[in-house]
């Protein structure tokens, strides 16, 4: 009798053994799912604009072609959180330029559940989007906010810093830290997480802030008197507020599309405020920010034929910064530089003016 009984027990040990190794293969198999689903799915992504002037560095007209190891970031001694977050023009995440975590749950993950890593998360110097899969589509997430209709349930999040901006590229530490905040999320709900290794990350955080150099020209052209001649402040005003632009600030004046979204700039010369109780302005700079400006050639032909109205307006010319006159084969450079720079941004699949090329460009 007691070998029957050991018999029996090995025999159930035995099953209990093969019992968890196949409960674990199905697990792993949907997570795998999942995941694979949740990173093919074509889901539109969540934007929130807003407008905020930059000025890149400067690429004036010309009759010629138009022209590391990283440091250490002690990410837990910054004393307000917010200090170092940068504000991003547009949310929804683009695996282009960021950086993607998954987590995946079998639990409905609360929104204010998360709200300690969101504010975590303000630490790094680059920003950093939540998003939520919700009755199929990706929906952006804040802190203590309520998202998706009556019942809806989040049980995937896509968790994303951005790789890169005009400041430079997000360094190692700060990728380490975002990489352990997904894991750290994950854990909190009892979920898998899915990460991109380190040094890959890196890698491609700096290729994606030398494309951003590359491409980041601001197209500008002047006006001055003819002579000698100046142009009043008042008179700069009626004629920049006729042509349909706004004093942004006390900087520049903006012209905009139907959208807001900001076209060109018309600023003094000499980049004084545009606003100054001064008697006179000695020039006029009239800027198209590239990379954040759709259909480039068509706003700098805009931009051009305000320039040539203003001029006339104010008795001068239009020039480029050696003061010669921008003739017809400088236009002609121009417009073919905006169109190389297009090019080159939409074959990486960040098209000029779009909520990714914002997100980057600022």
């Amino acid at each position: 009798m007691i070998s029957d009984f050991r018999w029996a027990l090995g025999a159930i040990a035995l099953l209990v053994v093969i019992a968890i190794i196949v409960f674990n293969r199905i697990q792993e198999k949907r997570y795998r799912e999942r995941a694979e689903k949740a990173f093919s799915a074509q889901h539109p992504d969540v934007l929130f604009e807003a407008l905020e002037a930059t000025r890149p560095v400067r690429l004036e007209p010309s009759l010629g072609v138009l022209p590391v190891a990283p440091g250490t970031v002690i990410l837990d001694s910054v004393a307000a959180p917010d200090a170092l977050a940068p504000k991003s023009t547009a949310a929804g995440i683009d695996p282009n330029i960021d950086c993607v975590g998954l987590v995946l749950a079998d639990a409905p993950i609360a929104p204010g559940w998360l709200t300690p890593f969101m504010t975590r998360a303000k630490r790094i110097g680059k920003p950093v989007l939540w998003e939520g899969l919700t009755e199929g589509h990706w929906q952006a997430m804040a802190e203590n906010q309520t998202y998706g209709s009556a019942g809806a349930e989040v049980r995937e999040l896509r968790v994303a810093l951005q790789l890169a901006d005009r400041r430079g590229a997000a360094t190692r530490e700060e990728i380490q830290y975002f990489l352990d905040l997904v894991n750290e999320v994950a854990a909190s709900v009892s979920a898998v997480s899915q990460r991109v290794p380190l040094d890959d990350t890196v890698a491609r955080a700096r290729e994606l802030d030398t494309f951003c150099a590359d491409s980041d020209i601001e197209i500008a052209i002047n006006i001055v008197g003819k002579g000698g001649v100046t142009f009043a402040p008042s008179k700069v005003r009626d004629l920049a507020e006729a042509a349909g632009m706004t004093l942004f600030g006390d900087d520049v004046y903006v012209f905009c599309d139907d959208n807001d979204d900001v076209l060109f700039t018309l600023r003094n010369m000499d980049d004084a405020p545009a606003n100054r109780p001064v008697a006179y302005f000695a020039g006029l700079t009239l800027a198209l920010d590239v990379p954040r400006v759709e259909q480039g050639v068509i706003v700098f032909e805009r931009m051009f034929a305000l320039a040539n109205q203003l001029a006339r307006e104010l008795g001068g010319e239009v020039v480029d910064d050696n003061r010669k006159s921008l003739t017809a084969p400088a236009v002609s450079v121009i417009k073919k530089t905006l169109g190389d720079i297009a090019a080159t941004m939409e074959a990486r699949g960040i098209a000029p003016g779009s909520p990714t090329a914002k997100r980057l460009f600022s």
